[in-house]
């Protein structure tokens, strides 16, 4: 009766479990390091066609383990499994599933386990796997950070501390016919980005013929159709990727062996990329950071090449001349850093493969002070992200500027008018004085009282001619050499620049310590710019113009200057200047610069007016308050005139209530009678209630 399938995890719990049982006593308690997982032979070099064997190996740390978990990965272009002989010296005793591997994914997993007390061993065999060898180049077979090593302590414990992979040399077979060599492609290791393939070999007289092939198949052996006695072969135009020449030789008409070169071919450069300034391409920060990375499908990125141009002002020949002194690139790895100036800068990154084709990627990075920061050519960064346009800038500064002079005008012409109120008094404004006539009006009826509402009335004008005059003046505001060289080529100039920067211009010669000749022409006038640049011990020349150029389109070109010996001129480049900057004689101001100080103008201007505002407006608001005052007072009098005519009333009407007791009033007594409750009744409401709506005043005002 056969066990059921179980997951090989599942498995391994179970095993780790029944173990648990078997726990001898040194497991518990014991003194040892982790336990290691390692691949041997670490290393070797094996030729294609042919296969080898390595093995898994386990060191337990001085500690008892029961069960293993290992998952292994290696190219699978590279490297095929023929089989793991895992039954072979290994010492595990239950596998929990064959070991597995596959050669698409080019992975292996071993799940095992050993019964009763564990293992303790320095270098026991966990499983023997043999490869065989598909391509040439390097192999690096790796153990997974997945891999366990259990520790029989009856919990499982995983022990596993530390893994070794392997890496191996992958070669073509030894020559078996002719000594080839190629002298376009002549190391077999590297990688070269001619697309033309020349292969030569010896010709010995007692050879009838040759038979060869060109494929992408490491190892193969050619037809027995010969192909003539000649010595040698080409190829043009090939792919990129790694080819194989493949040959054997007729001798008295019996084939030899074959001999096998690889030619591995890399015409593309490296993938764009681009150049990422930390924190911003527009930043205070002297020691910007600077992170390039890019790929290579065919050889990979062998390095990366970097030079920081200062483009600025600032530049001087001294400068200049030791710039020339350092080399004209510098090999570097991305992230990179250097203290840098206050200035404008090009960043310039070339990205080689390993058949030293480059990209190259230019960025702009000025580095500017804190207070400017914030400020460019185009607009105001906020957050170092968002950009808002000068043109929405300006539009929202006008409308912002107009509304402060908008409620600064309202608000003096309020004052003013507030003080010309108060100069008048409160009893002129024109509410008051209407309830102020209606009370003379209806005094004069009751000639009794008109005295004391006289008094109340000259108390009220007096009180507001004594208040004190509030001034309403605004402050004051502050608002290989043949006989004719070749020319130099042009590898480093920007065909793109303003006209607050200084154009520059590199490249290579294949003359070392010659001269370089670059000429610089208007394409308008005709004007031309010469200069002459020392070639390095390289070959590669640079150079940094001495001054601005006005904006325009320019045309350049060099010659290359050997001895007595010149090269007939490069090919003209185009170089178009955009103005960028104002330039008033001499003086150049850049339209960053300008925005800048306008925007700094305005600030003052806005924050002056805001001044004013807030000084009209705390003005305003005292001279509210006075005024109020005074109405409050004029009410009060006022309601006092209002109960003096009440009493007066009162006493009107007794002396007709009284005739009415004695007698029947006649129709003109009634109608007095009348006359006389109205009056009361009007003069009662005007006394209890407010007399002025003070919060309407307060509206108005």
């Amino acid at each position: 009766m056969g066990f059921p399938l179980l997951r090989p995890r599942t498995f391994i719990a179970l095993f780790l479990l029944w173990g648990s049982f078997f726990v001898v006593p040194v497991a518990h308690g014991q003194e040892g390091t982790g336990a290691s997982l390692f691949l041997g032979p670490p290393a070797g070099t094996f030729a294609v066609g042919s296969t080898f064997s390595i093995s898994l190996y386990l060191n337990t740390g001085g500690r008892y383990v029961n069960a293993v978990e290992a998952y292994l990965s290696f190219p699978p272009e590279k490297l095929q499994v023929v089989s793991s002989v895992s039954e072979r010296k290994s010492f595990i005793e239950i596998w929990a599933s064959p070991p597995a591997y596959s050669n698409r994914e080019g992975t292996l997993s071993f799940q095992g386990g050993i019964h009763k007390s564990g293992i303790k061993t320095e270098n026991g065999v966990v499983a023997t796997i043999l490869f065989r060898v598909k391509e040439v180049g390097a192999a690096a077979i790796k153990i997974s950070d997945r891999s366990r090593v259990f520790l029989n302590d009856g919990t499982g414990t995983d022990v596993l501390t530390k893994t070794s992979g392997a890496v191996y040399a992958l070669v073509l077979p030894p020559p078996a016919g002719p000594f080839v060599v190629s002298p376009t492609h002549p190391d077999q290791e590297k990688w070269y980005a001619s697309k033309s393939l020349v292969f030569q070999w010896e010709v010995p007289p007692d050879v009838e013929g040759y038979s060869y092939a060109l494929s992408r198949t490491p190892v193969e052996t050619p037809d027995n159709i010969p192909e003539g006695e000649r010595g040698t072969v080409a190829y043009d135009n090939l792919p990129d990727g790694i080819h194989y020449f493949h040959i054997k030789s007729l001798r008295a008409g019996i084939w030899g062996g074959v001999t096998h070169y690889a030619a591995k071919i890399d015409a593309t450069p490296p993938a764009d990329f681009k150049i990422s300034i930390s924190p911003s391409s527009r930043t205070s920060q002297q020691r910007p950071i600077i992170t390039f990375d890019t790929t290579d499908v065919e050889s990979g990125i062998d390095h990366y090449d970097l030079r920081v141009i200062r483009v600025d002002s600032s530049v001087s020949q001294a400068s200049t001349e030791e710039d020339s002194q350092i080399p004209f690139f510098i090999e570097t790895t991305s992230p990179y850093s250097e203290l840098l100036q206050f200035g404008r800068y090009h960043v310039v990154v070339r990205a080689y493969d390993h058949a030293l084709n480059y990209t190259q990627q230019n960025e702009s990075l000025i580095i500017t002070s804190a207070f400017l920061e914030l400020l460019s050519g185009d607009g105001i960064w906020v957050m170092g992200k968002l950009m808002i346009p000068w043109g929405v800038i300006l539009v929202l500064c006008l409308a912002l500027l107009l509304f402060v002079i908008y409620l600064l005008r309202r608000i003096i012409i309020l004052r003013r008018f507030i003080a010309a109120q108060t100069k008048k008094g409160a009893t002129q404004l024109p509410h008051i004085a209407h309830t102020i006539n209606t009370l003379r009006e209806k005094q004069k009826e009751y000639h009794n009282s008109s005295t004391s509402l006289h008094i109340l009335i000259l108390l009220i004008v007096g009180a507001s001619l004594l208040m004190p005059r509030l001034s309403v003046a605004a402050p004051e505001l502050s608002l290989p050499r043949t006989s004719t060289p070749n020319p130099p080529i042009v590898n480093l100039f920007p065909q793109t620049i303003s006209n607050e920067e200084i154009p520059y211009i590199g490249g290579y010669a294949d003359a070392p310590g010659a001269e370089v000749i670059i000429t610089l022409q208007r394409a308008d006038s005709g004007v031309s710019y010469t200069h002459t640049v020392q070639t390095d011990k390289n070959g590669e020349w640079f150079h940094s113009f001495q001054q601005f150029l006005n904006p325009g389109s320019y045309q350049l070109w060099t010659q290359l200057k050997v001895g007595e010996e010149l090269s007939v001129p490069s090919a003209q480049l185009s170089l178009s200047v955009a103005p960028t900057a104002l330039q008033i004689g001499r003086m150049r101001v850049s339209f960053e610069r300008l925005y800048g100080i306008l925007f700094v103008a305005f600030t003052i201007a806005f924050l002056a007016l805001l001044i004013a505002t807030i000084y009209h407006a705390r003005r305003l608001r005292g001279q509210k308050e006075i005024l109020l005052k005074e109405i409050r007072e004029a009410e009060e009098s006022v309601r006092q005139g209002f109960a003096v005519l009440r009493k007066d009333i009162q006493s009107e009407l007794a002396v007709v209530h009284q005739m009415k007791a004695s007698r029947d009033l006649s129709l003109e007594e009634k109608l007095q009678e009348e006359k006389l409750l109205k009056d009361l009744e009007w003069a009662t409401a005007y006394i209890e209630k407010e007399v002025w709506d003070i919060e309407g005043i307060e509206k108005k005002l």
